[in-house]
């Protein structure tokens, strides 16, 4: 910014010798207007013009770079122009550049951004410069970089706070501005920024927006100067055209214009062509995608009419084949790699559906285990509560029996003996049945039904 300045003052003296230089031509003209004709005047009249313009577009679009590149790095930094400005002068007087204070300026407001978002590395760096969150929602990166300065006054723990900053405003930026941060302990904002204004050095919000209106201003003005030249050669160009070509030359450019129009003929042909082969093709990519997954549904309904322990076998023997087809592309170019991938893809799909299958089989396999297992747990209780029932009428009865049949002494005890043996042989029989099943079966019947 200090060199356009400078140019600034140097290109003004250029834009005064042009003026002096246009208006000087404009007199000697007025003369030459009155004998050649408004027309030929016209034309040096409006180069005197256009010569004044180019002094006067050098020396504004310096004005006006100065003012648009002071308004985009304030607005890129989140600042305003006088608080850019009065701290771009403080880095120039402290030996650094322009771009020196933007990169530390950035920095520091992308650390303000990830501070206000929680980060508890950035809250940290800001609270060793006595910076709290709140400061950080309320004011700039101007003003947060004023108060690093009035912190770094404040404190003898001077290599925390330079790491500190350091932190906040990058390695390379810090070394640079560390004398603005001193300056800033003893002077605040304002002072820099009535400094800056007093060394003419600012130019302030309001003139950094007249000066893009200007830059709008020139531009509009430039361009309308060109439309007329543009329309005065337009009129020009087909009189000369008519006055220096001869018939041959008319008939070779209406040769040449035939020809142009033959070949715009042919492209639009050949692009019409290539539209509809892309068409085709799309056409038959569709219907292969179709035939695809109508083969892929056909394969599906033919497993579903399967036995699980069927779909498993096909399943498997699919498995196997495309094992081999892989390991042979994987061999081959690099189309053929290609399609192993592809190829790795179908069979995980596969992979998976028979592991569906295979744990099918299994659940089958544990419900007929079950259904199995209840059927014999049913047969056998059927069976011991028959010889339940048989026993316990013998037990119930055995003394009447023993009565009826020999009518008391020896004969009761002969009967008695009978009625033992009858209980004895049915005791045999239910321990027979039990034996014969599972454990677990036999353990949870006797438990049930109250067995010996």
């Amino acid at each position: 910014m200090a060199d356009i300045r400078n140019r600034m003052l140097l290109d003004s003296k250029d834009f005064n010798k042009s003026l002096k230089d246009s208006q000087g031509q404009a007199k000697g003209f007025q003369g030459v207007i009155s004998k050649i004709g408004p027309a030929v005047a016209g034309a040096f009249a409006i180069g005197a013009i256009m010569k004044a313009a180019g002094a006067v577009k050098r020396f504004a679009m310096e004005v006006i770079t100065l003012g648009s590149t002071v308004s985009d790095m304030s607005t890129q930094i989140g600042i305003s122009v006088t608080e850019f400005e009065a701290l771009g002068l403080a880095a120039r007087n402290a030996g650094a550049e322009d771009n020196h204070l933007v990169n530390a300026l950035t920095k520091l407001r992308a650390e303000m951004g990830k501070a206000i978002r929680g980060e508890e590395t950035s809250i940290k760096k800001f609270e060793q410069m006595g910076i709290a969150v709140d400061d950080l929602v309320r004011l700039n990166p101007a003003q947060i970089f004023e108060k690093m300065g009035q912190s770094m006054g404040s404190s003898n723990d001077d290599a925390t706070k330079f790491a500190a900053v350091v932190d906040l405003i990058g390695q390379r930026n810090a070394p640079r501005l560390i004398e603005v941060l001193q300056t800033l302990s003893s002077k605040t904002l304002v002072d820099l920024q009535t400094e800056s204004a007093n060394a003419w050095q600012s130019m302030g919000d309001h003139s950094a927006k007249q000066l893009d209106r200007a830059a709008d201003a020139i531009q509009r003005f430039q361009r309308s100067v060109k439309v007329v030249g543009a329309i005065i050669l337009t009129s020009l160009i087909d009189v000369w055209d008519k006055l220096t070509t001869s018939p041959i030359e008319r008939q070779q450019k209406a040769i040449e214009a035939t020809r142009r129009k033959a070949e715009s003929v042919r492209q639009q042909a050949l692009a019409k062509e290539a539209a509809d082969a892309q068409r085709i093709t799309k056409a038959q990519e569709g219907l292969a995608d179709k035939q695809a997954k109508a083969a892929a549904d056909r394969q599906k309904k033919e497993l579903d009419s399967l036995s699980n322990a069927e779909k498993l076998a096909k399943l498997q023997a699919k498995e196997a084949k495309i094992n081999e087809e892989i390991q042979k592309l994987q061999k081959g170019s690099v189309d053929e790699q290609l399609e192993a991938i592809s190829k790795e893809e179908e069979l995980l799909g596969i992979t998976e559906e028979r592991r569906d299958v295979e744990a099918a089989i299994v659940e089958e396999r544990e419900k007929a285990a079950e259904a199995a297992e209840k059927l014999k747990y049913d047969s056998a209780k059927n069976e011991l509560s028959g010889l339940k029932d048989k026993f316990q009428t013998h037990g119930n009865t055995g003394v009447d029996s023993a009565t009826r049949i020999g009518g008391g002494g020896w004969g009761n005890l002969f009967a008695l003996g009978k009625e033992k043996d009858v209980q004895t042989d049915l005791l045999r029989k239910q321990n027979d049945i039990l034996r014969k099943l599972p454990d677990s079966i036999a353990s949870k019947l006797r438990v049930e039904m109250g067995l010996r």
